[in-house]
């Protein structure tokens, strides 16, 4: 197939459960970038420095899409190129809620990450997810890509309801159960329209590559706006339900048995 960019979800779909690449997946997007030219991006809900160990088993030789698609990050140097920031008002106001909030809340601001308290049931989520945060309010000044918070689901329902009455019309709120750390959930603020989806839309622009010629894998919700930007879209078999109806192929085989493999294996070999 006429492919010249792959966008690669990690949790979930890249990475095993142990959060590893598997050497046979290396394999193929090595052989894939080398025989084919084609270009290859993480698009993730992480923080760019908690991709970087990624970023070469994955062959990743593009710009990639990080934080849901609030940055786009220079994969070669972690330069932000771009910015998708919350509006001002907005930044006030969330930073007062999420310093309030009981559970740990995080700010992500002009490439740092402010937390509010670091609570032992978020401990391994944020580690996994951010990089050297610091608890410390988060600044008055500043451009916020995203702010988070982790708790159960009931407990960050009130936050939405809280941001909904006041900042309804500028921002995406997502809350979704974490697979590695049950039974809790995370919150996640950004500015709307900001995605995955949006991500890869400013990507591909950029690098001139239409959205008939981008292959997007992923598993979860968040990776519902990445398939409506691409031409061609694949799950693994853990993926959510949601997420294999809008897929064009879906693997018999989860992440933690090659399922991203096994698709590249099928569409390129």
């Amino acid at each position: 197939m006429p492919f010249k960019l792959i966008a690669l979800d990690l949790d979930g779909t890249s990475l095993r459960s142990d959060l590893r690449v598997s050497e046979r997946l290396t394999n193929i997007l090595q052989k894939i970038k080398t025989q084919n030219g084609i270009r290859i991006t993480i698009a993730t809900g992480r923080m760019f420095a908690t991709s970087v160990p990624y970023v070469e088993p994955l062959c990743a030789n593009s710009p990639i899409i990080s934080l849901n698609g609030a940055e786009i990050v220079d994969h070669k140097n972690g330069d932000i190129i771009s910015s998708f920031t919350i509006p001002a008002d907005l930044s006030k106001y969330g930073r007062e809620l999420f310093w309030r909030y009981k559970g740990a809340a995080l700010a992500v601001c002009s490439g740092r990450v402010f937390l509010n308290k670091l609570t032992p049931e978020a401990s391994g989520s944020i580690k996994d997810w951010f990089a050297h945060p610091v608890i410390e309010p988060p600044p008055e000044e500043g451009e916020y890509s995203s702010f988070f918070a982790i708790g159960m689901e009931e407990e960050l329902l009130t936050i939405v309801e809280d941001l909904h009455r006041n900042f309804y019309e500028l921002i995406d709120v997502d809350i979704f159960p974490s697979l590695r750390y049950k039974p809790l959930s995370y919150l996640e603020v950004r500015a709307k329209g900001v995605s995955k989806g949006s991500g890869l839309k400013y990507l591909r622009e950029l690098l001139g590559i239409d959205k008939s010629e981008v292959l997007a894998i992923g598993d979860w919700t968040n990776d519902i706006a990445l398939f409506r930007e691409a031409g061609f879209c694949a799950t693994v078999a853990n993926a959510a339900p949601q997420l294999k109806e809008l897929a064009h192929k879906v693997s018999s085989l989860t992440n933690d048995e090659d399922g991203v493999a096994e698709i590249l294996e099928e569409l390129f070999f």
